[in-house]
């Protein structure tokens, strides 16, 4: 899903955090008159596995930054190394409500992204780019959300 200047100057893409996104991107991207060399910036809201999608590829092939909060640049190295909100246990016991959006994840490849190998790290503040984007911490999904 795209939604157009949610702020000024700043465009949603709901599945972006997917390595399989570069469609979704692109075709978002087609609809602002733009084109993958106009991205300045991706901003990770947090770093789990399910959300790096294309941000090494962008970083590397595009030159862009990738910004991410301090707490959560450990997990731009290592996605799937992270502490669980809750036991493992309670998502086991609940494996059968959880199958379709497993499926879809493993549909996806979001468990296997590809580690951003040079992160910029912000902690609160702007970030620098279009719409000058505020940093709201909300640690509890991971430490850096």
């Amino acid at each position: 899903m795209f939604q157009r200047d949610v702020a000024e100057g700043i465009h949603r893409i709901e599945d972006a955090g997917l390595p399989t996104s570069g469609p979704s991107l692109e075709d978002a991207l087609e609809k602002l008159g733009r084109g993958f060399s106009d991205v300045p910036a991706i901003a990770l809201t947090h770093a789990h596995f399910d959300h790096l999608g294309i941000a090494e590829r962008a970083r590397r092939e595009l030159g862009v930054p990738v910004w991410v909060h301090e707490n959560d640049a450990p997990l731009t190295k290592q996605p799937r190394q992270y502490v669980h909100e809750r036991a493992r246990l309670f998502y086991v016991t609940r494996q059968f409500r959880a199958a379709p959006i497993v499926a879809s994840l493993l549909g996806s490849r979001a468990w296997w992204p590809e580690p951003v190998k040079e992160v910029k790290r912000y902690t609160n503040g702007t970030l620098p780019g279009p719409g000058s984007p505020e940093v709201v911490f909300t640690p509890g999904h991971t430490l850096g959300h």
